[in-house]
């Protein structure tokens, strides 16, 4: 249970950093810049951080005498909102990095 609630958290904290940063000024005036698939990368990014709530409320629920095989499907689904959350990240970032090269 102490396990759950630890990956909850930081995923909350983590999704929260995210979104900062996807809403920060920076990105929102380089938004009209973005080529297809960054902006690509960029919508994913708001949605996963969106999506990643269902299975945090349903891996917070769970129960101290819940099924371990229940706990494990949730955690499961948690770890791989995450990392799809990562792999867009490090595209994104990437991306970001590109474009500003394109502008030095």
């Amino acid at each position: 249970m102490a396990s759950n609630a630890r990956l909850v958290q930081r995923a909350r904290d983590w999704k929260v950093d995210i979104r900062g940063k996807l809403n920060s000024v920076l990105i929102t005036e380089a938004r009209p810049l973005f080529d297809p698939m960054t902006a690509v990368h960029y919508d994913t990014l708001e949605q996963l951080s969106d999506e990643i709530e269902h299975p945090l409320d349903a891996l917070d629920a769970v129960g101290a005498f819940e099924d371990v095989e229940l706990m494990l499907d949730r955690r499961s689904a948690v770890v791989t909102v995450m990392e799809d959350i990562r792999a867009h990240l490090k595209m994104f970032a990437d991306d970001l990095a590109e474009l500003g090269q394109t502008f030095l």
